[in-house]
């Protein structure tokens, strides 16, 4: 029989559902010109000889594997090295793994990559050549740690979305400034007021939301035109992530809008808690949110994973970030859990975390004497 025709560049190609943790999961429906487009701009900001063979250790139902871990490799002609699903609180040896593998690229999220740290030994020196990491800012100490782990390795913070098939930006290897995820790969990227129904420029240094205008944007959510139509305005896709524009143009991730807690009118990302909470010795898991109060509207809470033989209290913690974090950014409810609900990607179910300790699941301790259950 005659070969079937090509289908056409604007027919889907696929239907990805994000992760949901900042609201129920949506279908994104992706075209073939919309996935081409961006594992072209993926090649042209990769070099190819970091890719010659990628470690895929993350589930190929979500973006950031399948495109990121398995297709962009794949396309450039490059080898992937299939691996079963890797978990933050599996005793997994990721440097053993590299090893075998003989693995020069690999790509997780935070969480991923402080398990790495804490259980597992480093992969020989020189044989990985980058790293990407992806889902939440990456803050300075532990790309600086994970560097040394790694052998050397350039460690990328990249940014991307399910909604435009994958990652739109990536930090230089040597950019260690909070959240710095660089300028756009194939893509535009603009901070524009949290208020506006467009995406008009805020000036350099100016908090914001960010914006982004891509080739690969989806076609829209799967069966849900109304929430289509309130994210995607004019070509551009409106992210729900705070960021600001620094003077030479780099995007630094502030984190989700949603997420945001609104101490007294400070505004305060759980994500600059949980990386302070994560440097602590005793701290193996962390994670922030708000908690309703009388007077300042929200308080600060955060649960945590301990270590195993932690001696340390949330005293201890209290005045631990106290060290580190503004007044208002410092945990004033605690909560000890044995873990902390996480998608398959890794990313940390704020929510479930939040209605978990709200039900008495977790030690909580008052405002006035923290202390460890």
């Amino acid at each position: 029989p005659a070969p079937a025709p090509p289908a056409a560049p604007e027919a889907e190609a696929l239907i990805l559902y994000t992760s949901g943790t900042t609201s129920g999961p949506k279908g994104v429906v992706l075209s073939r010109r919309a996935l081409a487009s961006r594992l072209e701009a993926l090649r042209r900001a990769v070099p190819a000889t970091s890719l010659e063979r990628a470690l895929c250790a993350l589930p190929l139902h979500h973006g950031h594997g399948l495109i990121g871990g398995l297709l962009l490799p794949l396309t450039a002609g490059r080898e992937v090295v299939l691996a079963p699903p890797l978990s933050s609180a599996s005793a997994f040896d990721l440097g053993a793994l590299v090893a075998e593998s003989r693995a020069t690229f690999a790509t997780g999220v935070p969480a991923l990559w402080r398990a790495a740290l804490r259980l597992s030994a480093p992969p020989p020196r020189g044989l990985l050549r980058r790293l990407h990491s992806a889902s939440s800012p990456l803050d300075a100490d532990l790309r600086r740690e994970l560097a040394e782990w790694s052998g050397g390795a350039e460690v990328v913070n990249v940014y991307g979305m399910t909604e435009a098939a994958a990652w739109v930006s990536g930090s230089e290897p040597g950019d260690g400034r909070p959240g710095a995820v660089g300028r756009g790969w194939g893509a535009e990227l603009v901070v524009a007021d949290e208020a506006a129904d467009a995406p008009a420029p805020l000036p350099a240094g100016r908090e914001g939301e960010v914006w982004v205008r891509a080739d690969s944007l989806m076609s829209g959510y799967a069966g849900r035109p109304e929430l289509t139509a309130r994210v995607l305005r004019g070509g551009w896709y409106r992210t729900g992530d705070r960021g600001v524009a620094e003077p030479d143009g780099v995007l630094r991730l502030l984190g989700r809008r949603d997420d945001a807690i609104n101490r007294a009118g400070v505004k305060v990302q759980p994500e600059e808690v949980e990386a302070a909470l994560a440097r602590h010795p005793d701290v193996a898991e962390a994670c922030a949110f708000g908690v309703p109060h009388e007077i300042a509207g929200a308080l600060v809470a955060a649960a945590v994973v301990w270590r195993p033989g932690a001696r340390a209290g949330f005293a201890d913690l209290e005045r631990w970030c106290g060290e580190r974090l503004a007044e208002a950014k410092v945990p004033r409810r605690w909560f000890a859990l044995e873990r902390l609900p996480r998608t398959a990607t890794g990313k940390a179910r704020r929510r479930e975390v939040a209605a978990l300790c709200a039900r008495g699941e977790g030690g909580a301790a008052s405002d006035a004497a923290p202390r460890r259950p």
